[in-house]
């Protein structure tokens, strides 16, 4: 269904010519998760395992948005914000901006969090028939 790692150019499901970017899927630069951190948490690493999660990470433009919102999660300079739940609130406005409807709107931040958001639900539905 999604992509593999193969030299082949392709898109996600619902990206344009015009909305996609080109990008080597061979070669991803730095990787946004540690690698580390997804051992602790099991709906992380499941996240990780995904085809359509590591397309979604492997696009430059994405990468850099989920860098922004990291940097205002863990940085008080960047949000302007000295409590954790302060810097919460602004990287939840600054998400809400890039989804849909937002000032900011991209289809690639929209795409990706659904995947998201597909996969969790599948993770809540399977925890209520164990």
């Amino acid at each position: 269904m999604w992509p593999d790692s193969g030299p082949q150019q392709q898109q996600s499901p619902g990206l344009s010519e015009k909305t996609a970017p080109a990008t080597n899927l061979e070669q991803p630069s730095t990787a946004i998760a540690d690698p580390e951190d997804s051992s602790k948490n099991p709906i992380f690493e499941r996240l990780l395992r995904d085809d359509g999660i590591r397309y979604y990470l492997k696009q430059e433009s994405l990468r850099v948005h989920l860098r922004t919102i990291s940097e205002i999660l863990n940085d008080a300079k960047v949000s302007g914000e000295q409590s954790s739940e302060a810097r919460r609130r602004v990287a939840l406005k600054k998400l809400r901006e890039l989804r849909m409807g937002g000032r900011e709107e991209n289809v690639l931040v929209e795409e990706f969090v659904e995947r998201v958001l597909e996969l969790l639900d599948d993770d809540d539905d399977n925890d209520q028939y164990n």
